[in-house]
């Protein structure tokens, strides 16, 4: 869920930049949602334990969480691909390397083989 609610902090400016109402509307409306329950979440806390001092900074150590949790699957996930996708390059790289080495060696030994038969 973490990881959802980053994509959604993300999409948010690009929803309102393309004047897009519906996902505007939609995304505010989860971070209202959010907001509330992390409040209500908060206040929980801060009566179980008996220290409202607290029911401030609850909601802001919640988003920072949740923020940190979500950007770092996002990055690991990201580099997980990229790094998969960076070994099929090198790895084409290195095949197409083998071939163009081994090209030469066909075409010798086929040069080779025509001039034992055919001379």
């Amino acid at each position: 869920m973490p990881t959802i609610f980053v994509l959604g902090l993300l999409s948010l400016p690009l929803s309102i930049a393309f004047n897009s109402n519906p996902a505007t509307k939609i995304i505010l409306l989860c971070l209202g949602i959010y907001s509330l329950i992390s409040i209500i979440t908060s206040l929980k806390i801060a009566i179980k334990e008996k220290k409202i001092a607290i029911l401030p900074v609850m909601p802001l150590i919640f988003f920072i969480i949740h923020v940190a949790y979500g950007t770092g699957f996002l990055l690991n996930y990201l580099k997980l691909h990229l790094n998969t996708a960076k070994q099929f390059v090198i790895n084409s790289v290195r095949l197409n390397k083998y071939i163009i080495l081994a090209n030469p060696l066909i075409v010798v030994g086929s040069e080779f083989f025509g001039k034992i038969c055919f001379n």
